[in-house]
């Protein structure tokens, strides 16, 4: 896994500051650092689903189609699923 990180983060497995972001951070350990400590996180979509409530997912689903009528690559399938 590591080693795809670094080929989509663009460090390409190198060392020292060539794989440093502009900030002087090394993006790969920054992404292995955000998982461990977001591990146990549950986001809140998946939270009201497992309560059975509504989720925003039409709403925002609603907002692409509408974003993309106004624009000239309109969202066919995203249009149809509009509330």
């Amino acid at each position: 896994m590591r080693a795809v990180m670094e080929w989509r983060s663009g460090s390409g497995g190198s060392s020292g500051a060539e794989k440093r972001g502009p900030q002087g951070i090394d993006p790969v350990s920054a992404m292995f650092e955000v998982a461990e400590k977001t591990i146990n996180n549950r986001n809140s979509m998946l939270q009201d689903i497992e309560k059975g409530k509504p989720t925003e997912i039409m709403f925002l689903n609603g907002k692409i189609a509408e974003w993309g009528v106004n624009s000239k690559y309109p969202p066919q399938s995203m249009a149809r699923s509009r509330p």
